[in-house]
């Protein structure tokens, strides 16, 4: 059965156009054995025009608050020109990480890319716990956020402070599915269709009981939509 979820992207443009995204997703499993060494990131790099935007996946020891569990950590997205010499830090940002959902150890920023010229991302959160992983996938963008390129620490109270703007577009758990440790996402193919296809992957650390998860969304954009939907998507809608 198919599940849809409308989801308002109106707050995030800053133009008079909007643009809607319909998700339909094709889960696919399969174990992959590599001989490649474990390596843990600890940021995540996403490149657009001449410049790369980089994201921290957890806050820097600098701008750790104590724990809460209301509150989640202090990432910096920081943005450089890149190809002209050596990188040039452009500006750094405030990007606000989801607090750990209930059941969840940890919840961090595993990835980002970037959607349009604009300063519009997409951004994956992924949670992990006794309960097994999930993800969320946000859309962000980089307008009116304070430059913090200058501020040395992120602690206590940001009142002053705009963060990037980021708006939960898809709660992947309600997809109906088990999930595995999903760590990317990339713009895919064009669908048959014509529609822009999206892709998440999981990472199974080598582990024999996680498998190499593949899902396959399908997007839309649509000009003066103020809503979107989402539905899975089946084989026979990617074979027509």
């Amino acid at each position: 059965m198919l599940q849809s979820v409308s989801i308002s992207l109106q707050d995030f443009l800053s133009s008079q156009q909007s643009s809607s995204f319909s998700f339909k997703a094709l889960n696919c499993c399969s174990k992959v054995h590599t001989n490649s060494r474990n390596i843990s990131n600890s940021s995540e790099i996403t490149k657009f025009f001449a410049s790369a935007a980089l994201i921290t996946s957890v806050a820097l020891v600098q701008d750790l608050d104590p724990p809460s569990e209301e509150k989640g950590t202090k990432s910096r997205f920081l943005h450089y020109l890149i190809g002209y010499g050596p990188p040039v830090l452009i500006s750094e940002y405030f990007y606000p990480i989801d607090p750990t959902p209930s059941g969840s150890i940890s919840n961090d920023l595993v990835e980002l890319l970037a959607v349009d010229q604009g300063g519009h991302f997409l951004s994956l959160e992924r949670s992990k716990g006794s309960l097994g992983f999930n993800g969320r996938i946000f859309q962000m963008a980089t307008g009116g956020a304070t430059d913090t390129s200058r501020i040395a620490s992120l602690k206590g109270s940001l009142n002053s402070i705009k963060p990037i703007k980021k708006k939960l577009l898809l709660d992947l758990n309600e997809l109906g599915i088990p999930l595995d440790n999903l760590q990317g996402i990339t713009l895919g193919p064009r669908l048959p269709d014509g529609t822009q296809s999206l892709l998440l992957v999981s990472d199974d650390n080598f582990n024999d009981e996680q498998v190499t998860q593949f899902l396959l969304f399908r997007l839309k954009s649509t000009t003066w939509s103020k809503r979107q939907q989402l539905e899975k998507l089946t084989q026979q809608d990617i074979e027509r």
